[in-house]
């Protein structure tokens, strides 16, 4: 088919301006992974004279004095965490357990180091959650989570089956971040214990 000249002019301007246009306009971004977020409780335990038990929330008082401790996290996506001891002596890895990659499930609630267990205290702990999104291979430090508005009162048993109410606060990670916590004892190797009988 033989096209007039004037035609196949017309046709490479608006392939040209078409080219033009293609260039200025600006990519777009590729979009932003979902931002994660978490809800976290620390629940602290000190044991009386007389063999019952006081509680200690440890957001809200992290100077208390405390035999052990438990911790209850729910992050809003798939998650990977990590709970460790941080001190002069190097790091000691208390979750996940060897073998385990500390994957956590979207919005499921995950206490530490196990329903009605805790971990025993011993002296001063640096206690140190890190929480990645899932895929995330870099092991490298992580800045501080976000607090956030949200904060919740969640119910507990303590170990003599009294009721205790400890706060569960909202934090953002949004590429993943930690938390740092200072505890003390009484009486620093943190060790769980088995945990205790319904």
């Amino acid at each position: 088919m033989i096209r007039h000249p004037i035609l196949l002019a017309c046709e490479a301007l608006c392939a040209l301006a078409f080219s033009a246009v293609a260039q200025l306009t600006p990519a777009r971004p590729p979009p932003k992974p979902p931002e994660l977020r978490f809800s976290l409780s620390a629940l602290g335990e000190h044991e009386l004279d007389d063999g019952s038990w006081q509680g200690a929330d440890l957001l809200r008082e992290p100077d208390a004095q405390i035999d052990r401790f438990q911790l209850t996290i729910r992050p809003d996506q798939a998650a990977q965490l990590a709970v460790d001891v941080v001190d002069d002596a190097g790091t000691q890895r208390l979750y996940p357990p060897p073998g385990q990659d500390g994957r956590l499930r979207a919005e499921t609630t995950y206490a530490l180091p196990g329903p009605h267990g805790f971990y025993e205290l011993v002296g001063r702990a640096h206690l140190r959650i890190s929480l990645r999104p899932t895929g995330d291979a870099a092991d490298g430090p992580l800045p501080p989570a976000l607090p956030l508005a949200e904060m919740s009162v969640q119910p507990f048993r303590l170990s003599d089956g009294s009721p205790f109410t400890s706060m569960e606060r909202a934090f953002a990670a949004p590429r993943g971040a930690s938390l740092d916590l200072q505890l003390r004892s009484h009486q620093g190797v943190v060790t769980p214990t088995p945990p205790a009988t319904e």
